[in-house]
């Protein structure tokens, strides 16, 4: 299932059972936000050359909003 496949993920679970960490998990809601994106498109999201992109999409927002809120805090 999208993330989960991608091995993106880093939470230990029950039992000492853990997996990796790739991602923050606020940018899920951003992941699922392109996926319908896609399909309002008629794309397969499944599509081998897509397939990674909603987490790609994810990760170029959230380190463009990471790097406004760093300016803004430091007054530039």
């Amino acid at each position: 299932m999208g993330a989960l496949d991608d091995g993106r993920f880093g939470l230990e679970l029950v039992d000492g059972v853990s997996v990796e960490v790739g991602f923050e998990l606020e940018t899920l809601p951003i992941e699922e936000a392109v996926k319908v994106l896609l399909q309002g498109l008629c794309e397969d999201i499944n599509r081998e050359g897509l397939r990674k992109t909603p987490a790609r999409v994810a990760k170029a927002l959230s380190d463009g909003t990471r790097a406004s809120q760093n300016s803004a805090r430091n007054g530039i």
